[in-house]
């Protein structure tokens, strides 16, 4: 599966990036004095964490959303089952 995002400036002090996932608006990567771990993620949905590079925390972010909103997986088994009884 291929998908595109990007992280584009959003203030004139290269402080605040938005990030996009296929075209969507998720979250933010803002920069800060941490020398550590400069780059702090803020996911419109809640999310929040600290990465060293700009690139990393939004492939993070974008992960974190994929996971979140992928279709429940259908349970297998359907109809009337007596999978959860034991027969001795």
């Amino acid at each position: 599966m291929n998908t595109n995002y990007e992280a584009t400036v959003a203030t004139t002090d290269n402080i605040v990036h938005e990030v996009y996932l296929e075209g969507k608006h998720i979250g933010y990567v803002i920069k800060t004095e941490n020398k550590e771990t400069p780059f702090t993620v803020v996911d419109i949905d809640g999310l929040s964490g600290n990465f060293k590079t700009l690139v990393e925390g939004a492939t993070k972010m974008c992960l974190v959303y994929i996971g979140n909103n992928l279709p429940a997986e259908k349970s297998r088994i359907s109809g009337n089952s007596d999978c959860n009884e034991i027969k001795r």
